[in-house]
């Protein structure tokens, strides 16, 4: 074979090859002596402003009533339970008609078609349970000021939750840092870990309205009476209404209580129609 044939054949091999890449081959160089760069310590986070969420939580927000977007409007805080969503749960509140702007929030971490607040009790470890709880304390109490800041708000904002969510509204309204003007737990408690601390605020304590059924056998109703007389023992306005037979569910009865005391509470606040 001549050296022009052998030039063809090599040149029709070696160029499908060269092809198979857009990045151009690297020449080969003689390597200089560099020093190599000291290497940069890692920047630290940079902390969020005091007061502010590390998270920012994912709301649904509604207005009812009658009530406009613009206008200045009570909050109302609605933390669904363990697998719930917002979007589900938020339908409870916005079926009362309540002149009110409710904002339902999204679980920390996904769980299904929905959200958990923090680990599931049954399986877990005491300690983890507790340490979750007040993880989601930790984000629900600055999103919840962030969400009054950002829309209209008359008075301080009100919190109510089913089953986890109920366990989390305890453990807001329990906060000095807590900023409600009262909790309405569903089928809830709190652990003994989290109960709230006599204080002096120089005012009213925030008041807490549970309802709760007395044959809930995943939430003991024994548990929520616990925490309730915890918080009457510190000058807390506590009431616990319980539901003869009924488990862990919100019945057509409880519905209706919740909705009147919403409406006792949002008179209370006094915000001019």
């Amino acid at each position: 074979m001549t050296l022009a044939r052998l030039a063809v054949v090599l040149g029709l091999v070696v160029t499908p090859l060269a092809c198979l890449s857009e990045r151009p081959s690297p020449v080969a160089r003689r390597p200089e002596a560099t020093t190599a760069p000291a290497p940069r310590a890692a920047a630290a986070p940079t902390p969020p402003p005091e007061g502010q969420s590390p998270i920012t939580l994912r709301f649904v927000i509604r207005v009812t009533g009658g009530a406009q977007a613009n206008d200045r409007l009570p909050l109302i805080v609605a933390l669904h339970g363990l697998g719930d969503s917002p979007e589900n749960f938020i339908s409870l509140y916005t079926e009362m008609g309540l002149r009110a702007r409710i904002a339902a929030a999204a679980g920390l971490d996904p769980m299904g078609d929905g959200y958990s607040w923090f680990p599931s009790r049954a399986g877990t470890p005491h300690a983890v349970w507790v340490a979750g709880i007040r993880r989601a304390a930790d984000a629900i109490v600055p999103e919840i000021r962030r969400v009054a800041r950002e829309n209209p708000t008359c008075g301080l904002p009100i919190v109510t939750g089913f089953s986890q969510g109920a366990m989390l509204s305890y453990a807001v309204v329990a906060r000095p840092d807590g900023g409600v003007f009262a909790a309405l737990p569903l089928g809830g408690l709190l652990p003994r870990e989290l109960w709230p601390e006599a204080r002096d605020i120089g005012g009213l304590l925030p008041a807490v309205y549970a309802l709760h059924g007395t044959a809930d056998d995943r939430v003991p109703f024994a548990s929520d009476r616990e925490a309730n007389e915890a918080f009457r023992a510190v000058g807390y306005p506590a009431e616990l209404r319980a539901y003869a037979g009924i488990g862990h569910n919100i019945p057509p009865g409880m519905q209706s209580d919740l909705q009147a005391r919403l409406r006792t509470v949002l008179a209370s606040i006094g915000c001019a129609p």
